[in-house]
């Protein structure tokens, strides 16, 4: 005999509350979100996705283009190679320079970091390479030199301008507004980098003139010497104050993008985060730098393969005199033909250099708005909008 049973005691409590939820999976207890959420480090991370982004390619690559056809400018007057060939030269030696202090980096050692061998190559790039471009280049250095670094502020800004506000607030300023921008901040930035150069410039000169003065007579001469203390004492202020602003140099640009015009308050605030958080600053700009070096080495391989791809498939049916030419990378043969063909791989070079542009300016914005919460305790919503 079969009966009907009772329903078991709070058993239609939870019929009722899976049948007011009958297709929504239960959602985790913790998040990756909520356990990175409170850190900075992480954020880092996304300066890679921020230079992607097709606006900000789009600046970097005009950017480029411009200083070179400002650098080939000195071919008008001189029959030597052009200063933007000697620009980067010089700079990319520097630059290689600072790779190679790296190229032993041991990170189980941290106290052995070659900091020395990458600080040397630092000023050598602010301070050796533009005397050494002016004893070779005096005409073009005055005369191309200021418009092409003006040109690079003004793009470097915008990209970061652009980035700040888009790591900020989620939102994607238009390319316009911040080009305009960094237009109106053109004063600022070039203050921000010309500024500790001309002030150490003018310490030197008035060390010289005063030394001329003191050791050229013959009386006052012990005076000189006793008084080279004080210029020691001079120097090595000066010195200290130009290692601190060449550090915080990566972050200067964004700083007067983000705070305004007011270049004093730029640099206040880049020599006092390098100050204050030292190692943190050094921690976030080396794996800032890892991450840059990764994805330029991921673009440039791109690149490379989408030439040797589209040369490949170009030459499958031609014949070998015209396969050669069309796969000859060093163009030993100048031609028409060559020429054109070197104009399309150029401008695959400007594109990896676009990107590298790009994540300097991308990367500078996030480190600075980080390093801003970090030690001002102002989030990057609390930026300055206008």
């Amino acid at each position: 005999m079969v009966t009907d049973l009772p329903p078991a005691e709070g058993s239609g409590q939870v019929l009722a509350i899976m049948n007011d939820h009958p297709r929504h999976p239960r959602r985790p207890d913790l998040l990756l979100s909520d356990l990175t959420s409170e850190l900075l480090w992480p954020s880092l991370f996304r300066a890679g996705t921020l230079a992607f982004r097709p606006g900000r390619l789009l600046i970097a690559f005009v950017t480029l283009v411009l200083i070179g056809l400002i650098g080939s400018l000195s071919r008008i007057w001189s029959e030597a190679p052009s200063f933007a060939d000697r620009v980067g030269q010089v700079v990319g030696g520097v630059f290689r320079s600072i790779g190679a202090s790296l190229d032993g980096l041991n990170l189980a050692r941290p106290w052995d970091l070659p900091l020395g061998e990458a600080g040397a190559a630092g000023f050598s790039l602010v301070l050796s390479a533009p005397v050494v471009l002016l004893r070779e280049y005096p005409v073009s250095f005055f005369l191309l030199g200021l418009p092409m670094l003006g040109v690079a502020l003004v793009g470097w800004g915008a990209i970061s301008r652009s980035a700040s506000i888009e790591f900020a607030l989620d939102v994607p300023e238009s390319d316009s507004t911040s080009l305009a921008r960094a237009l109106r901040s053109l004063a600022a930035l070039l203050q921000a980098f010309l500024g500790p150069i001309l002030i150490a410039g003018l310490v030197a000169l008035v060390m010289g003139s005063i030394a001329w003065i003191l050791f050229s007579l013959p009386v006052v001469d012990l005076l000189g010497a006793v008084l080279f203390g004080l210029g020691v004492i001079v120097a090595l202020l000066l010195v200290t104050f130009l290692s601190l602003w060449l550090a915080s140099l990566p972050i200067l640009p964004a700083a007067v993008m983000c705070e305004g015009p007011d270049v004093f308050d730029a640099v206040q605030r880049g020599l006092a985060y390098v100050v204050r958080k030292p190692l943190r600053y050094a921690l976030y700009l080396l794996v800032l730098v890892a991450v840059g070096a990764v994805l330029t080495a991921i673009v440039s391989l791109l690149l490379y393969a989408a030439d040797r791809f589209a040369t490949g498939a170009s030459v499958m049916f031609l014949s070998p005199e015209y396969a050669e030419k069309l796969s000859d990378l060093t163009q030993v043969h100048s031609t028409l033909l060559t020429r054109i063909l070197g104009f399309w791989r150029s401008m695959l070079q400007i594109a990896l250099g676009a990107f590298v542009f790009s994540y300097v300016g991308s990367a500078s914005a996030v480190l600075y708005l980080l390093m801003r919460k970090l030690v001002d305790g102002q989030t990057p919503a609390d930026m300055p909008k206008t």
